[in-house]
């Protein structure tokens, strides 16, 4: 990637009242003429399926050292056979993170530990105000070392999605580490959708700004590493009718706006004799979007054992340099 920073004929005037800069040079943030050349973004890639077709690992196939945060407890084996396969090395949180402390206890607890209810004489809409106004100093205030919360679902989920992301944006900020693997990204979202709203999916799109805020946020914080962000698959229905179609099952309908790439992985287990003698495989990856190569859109490109993390990068970025990925 070229710069060629322009001259100080081009700068701004230092006398400018609008761009005069305090440090007293005379310009604080120069600009550039950039060009492409070899250079290409992360690859952040949203990867959707059923059961066993081979999500997790393809996590264990990404280049360089992959931090992996596993939110479920099938998650480990599979990534962890693929990266000891492709010589890599995965770097986890210690402790487990997989909700399981008293999670059968959640249903019978109060949506928030505070609420308008609790302030007498104030009119309705500014005892929420204020009630809401607590609730989130109190999960700012919330230590990601101390015992599960269970005075309330929001505090609940609050303290389990707060302490994934720490995890996460840690391993953001270490320079050993390429990849960033989210297993499944799904169950992550439904932990912020849940801190900020109860264990309530049913919030209509226009109430949800505050969730797809903090989605939004923590996915721009992690975005300078390769991701892989796996999600469960649902069936799309039609006019109350299940169809053919499927989709990635999650809370958060904006996931395409951060993705360079949206696949889709399948498992053939209804293959006749024959096809399997014709070689037919047995796990496809569809690619259902692409930002950086249109081309590739709706194409069955990778098979079995040639799916992998670099495979779909070389399509992606045919120019790229062929040692990019290992």
């Amino acid at each position: 990637m070229k710069f060629n920073e322009l001259s100080k004929s081009q700068a701004p005037s230092r006398t400018s009242p609008t761009t005069a800069p305090a440090n007293g040079n005379d310009y604080a943030i120069p600009l550039v003429e950039v060009t492409t050349g070899m250079y290409q973004e992360p690859i952040a890639l949203m990867l959707s399926g059923a059961p066993g077709a081979g999500k997790s690992r393809l996590i264990g196939t990404c280049p360089g050292k992959i931090g992996v945060l596993p939110m479920e407890r099938k998650s480990r084996q599979s990534i962890l056979r693929a990266a000891e396969e492709f010589g890599r090395t995965v770097i986890m949180p210690e402790i487990d993170l997989v909700r399981t402390a008293r999670a059968s206890m959640v249903g019978v607890m109060p949506e928030a530990c505070v609420t308008g209810d609790d302030f007498k004489g104030m009119r309705p809409e500014d005892a929420t105000k204020k009630a809401e106004g607590m609730m989130q100093r109190k999960a700012e205030m919330m230590p990601l070392d101390g015992e599960t919360p269970t005075c309330c679902q929001r505090c609940y989920y609050r303290y389990h999605a707060n302490r994934s992301k720490s995890i996460a944006l840690r391993m953001a900020q270490r320079e050993d580490i390429r990849t960033i693997g989210i297993d499944t990204f799904g169950q992550l979202v439904d932990d912020m959708l849940f801190a900020n709203y109860g264990r309530n999916e049913r919030i209509m799109p226009l109430d949800r700004k505050c969730f797809n805020r903090e989605v939004c946020d923590f996915l721009n914080e992690i975005s300078c590493k390769h991701l892989v962000l796996t999600h469960h698959v649902s069936t799309v229905w039609k006019d109350n009718k299940p169809t053919k179609q499927t989709k990635p099952a999650s809370s958060f309908s904006r996931i395409g706006h951060y993705a360079t790439v949206m696949a889709r992985m399948e498992r053939d287990d209804d293959r006749s004799p024959k096809q399997i003698a014709d070689g037919e495989p047995l796990y496809k990856m569809v690619i259902e979007d692409c930002q950086a190569n249109a081309r590739l859109i709706g194409v069955e490109l990778l098979a079995d054992d040639a799916i992998s993390f670099a495979s779909l990068a070389r399509l992606v970025y045919p120019d790229s340099a062929d040692d990019a990925w290992d």
